[in-house]
């Protein structure tokens, strides 16, 4: 980056500032010392933020570094956009840092829409950088199939395990005979992207925002038991004796019985809808070759 400097009379007192030309730096004159004075900014900014729900804090902070440190004073940060807001502001003279925060409001329509400009009092624009909000949008396609033989096992469900019985609240728990294969989903945000990494704990849900017991993981993914079932007792306990008693004595004869379905599943992340969730997934299952076969 090059600066231009004209020779200036030495009649004013006042302070002349002229942005430089790729707009990250400024120089500013100062009539006093008769010398330039070039003041530098340099924001530091995630290039992706999510939107704060249910509990998960997803603000992200910011700083902007002015040179010469002391000029920080006369710097203010701040976006035109209405995706995001930025609060928090703090600035350190010593040291020149400004840090502030970036929370997501709503979601971006392209990528880099949320401009953030660090801007001098008189030397105007030192610098610009955008960031995206995102959200999960989507589970990405093609969803994975299953074939192949599977072992049942005896298990207790309730409201707070996984698989999941939506309508029998803990301690209470059904015993089921269950064979099935757990399926790992990947989720993506507006722009066919990965988001774990900014939605990383966020709870999956289905149909009406019911849980499900699993979160998005940090690569972006999420589990899904998908399996069919012979109903055993219901037990008042999930961790009484008679309960235990039950999944310790399972049998090689146990066995769900021969099944077929298709899945329509509305699916949530963070409460965001997946704009396709679980469509047309035939399960089936061979009870004389204990097969389960996944497809779509």
């Amino acid at each position: 980056m090059r600066a231009y400097v004209m020779a200036l009379p030495r009649l004013l007192l006042t302070v002349i500032a002229i942005a430089l030309i790729a707009g990250a730096s400024a120089t500013l004159y100062s009539e006093e010392s008769g010398n330039p004075k070039v003041i530098t900014g340099t924001l530091t900014i995630p290039a992706r933020i999510g939107i704060t729900k249910n509990g998960h804090a997803r603000e992200k902070s910011g700083s902007a570094t002015i040179v010469p440190a002391a000029e920080a004073a006369r710097v203010t940060v701040s976006t035109t956009s209405a995706n995001a807001t930025l609060s928090g502001f703090a600035t350190n003279t010593s040291t020149g840092v400004i840090t502030f925060t970036i929370t997501g409001v709503t979601a971006s329509g392209t990528l880099g829409d949320v401009p953030i400009v660090a801007t001098h009092a008189t030397a105007g624009e030192l610098d610009k950088e955008t960031l995206s909000v995102i959200i999960p949008k989507s589970i990405k396609e093609p969803q994975p199939p299953f074939e192949g033989p599977v072992v049942p096992t005896r298990r207790l469900l309730n409201q707070q395990t996984s698989p999941v019985v939506f309508d029998l609240p803990a301690p209470r728990a059904v015993g089921v005979i269950m064979a099935g294969k757990t399926l790992e989903l990947t989720v993506i945000d507006q722009f066919t992207l990965l988001c774990g990494d900014v939605y990383a704990g966020a709870d999956i849900t289905e149909f009406t925002n019911q849980k499900i017991n699993q979160v998005l993981t940090a690569a972006s993914t999420y589990s899904d038991p998908v399996f069919v079932f012979r109903l055993g007792p219901i037990f008042n306990n999930i961790a009484g004796a008679d309960a235990v008693a039950w999944v310790n004595g399972g049998t090689a004869a146990d066995n769900p019985p021969t099944y077929s379905e298709t899945q329509n599943i509305p699916v949530q992340v963070d409460t965001f809808p997946m704009t396709n969730g679980i469509k047309n997934r035939v399960v089936s299952y061979t009870d004389t070759t204990k097969v389960l076969k996944i497809s779509y």
